[in-house]
């Protein structure tokens, strides 16, 4: 593992499709599984610990703790450098190639299960008043039962998501391989 470099030689040439990420990047794992990448994450959660259940699920751990990077040369540990939540999104999906994997909003924000198709009266009974006739199509975390929707805030998760395939794209990756940051469904969180 080389501190300087962020990441162990092993790690660079392969993509992740699994991460841990520490308490400092609580922002990026939500990001990252907007974007559908399994991300594991829990709050006040101790180094070893961290470590421990990430070598056990086979995750890369993503973290900003350089100290954490010294204690675990042996494990594949990720330092990210960039200080915002963009900017370790941006960092992290050019580093693991993971436009390739993008699946956006097939993941729930808050616990990281794929989220499923709810159906109409799942939505009916569950949904604002105002919201249900406006709303045919949505999601629901099976684990933690949080309802998602096409809404509102939307449009700056799409803003954010074209940011990205333009700097992705001015970082010359295929304009085919960003096909999945178009055209997938939208979702908001209820629950």
């Amino acid at each position: 593992m080389s501190v300087q470099s962020g990441i162990g030689d092993e790690v660079a040439g392969r993509m992740a499709e699994r991460f841990f990420a520490d308490a400092m990047l609580g922002g990026l794992a939500r990001w990252l599984r907007l974007l559908g990448i399994d991300t594991a994450f829990q709050a006040g959660i101790d180094d070893g610990e961290l470590v421990r259940r990430a070598r056990s699920q086979r995750r890369v751990v993503l973290s900003r703790d350089r100290g954490l990077a010294w204690q675990q040369p042996e494990h594949d540990l990720y330092l990210v450098r960039a200080e915002q939540t963009y900017l370790q999104l941006r960092e992290v999906t050019l580093v693991f190639r993971l436009w390739r994997q993008f699946a956006p909003f097939s993941r729930c924000s808050c616990c990281n299960q794929p989220v499923q198709a709810a159906d109409a009266d799942t939505l009916h009974r569950h949904l604002p008043p105002g919201l249900v006739g406006y709303n045919t199509e949505g999601w629901f975390c099976p684990v933690c039962r949080r309802l998602y929707w096409r809404g509102s805030h939307v449009t700056r998760m799409e803003q954010m998501l074209a940011r990205l395939r333009e700097d992705l794209l001015a970082e010359q990756v295929s304009a085919a391989s960003l096909t999945a940051l178009e055209g997938r469904g939208q979702a908001t969180r209820r629950g």
